[in-house]
């Protein structure tokens, strides 16, 4: 194995890693923190805020926010409130 494909596989392993460790946000956690209602959160479009449904299907979704993916949304779209 030359050292370039030693770096490449010993990045994906931190990769993966890293990936095990994210704590993703629940809508519940979302709510909170925006101060919004559960449906307000849900009724945000796939394409502005993407999703992970780990749930049981469309009967028992379980929604899952990737942290990147919130605080790209929290840039563009939260108003904060001013000091």
């Amino acid at each position: 194995m030359s050292t370039l494909e030693t770096l490449r596989a010993r990045a994906d392993a931190h990769q993966a890693h890293l990936d095990r460790n994210t704590k993703f946000f629940t809508v519940k956690d979302l709510s909170a923190r925006w101060g919004c209602s559960g449906n307000t959160v849900r009724s945000i479009p796939t394409t502005i805020l993407p999703y992970m449904n780990i749930g049981a299907g469309l009967q028992r979704e379980s929604r899952r926010y990737h942290p990147d993916d919130v605080y790209a949304y929290e840039v563009e779209h939260v108003r904060r409130k001013a000091s």
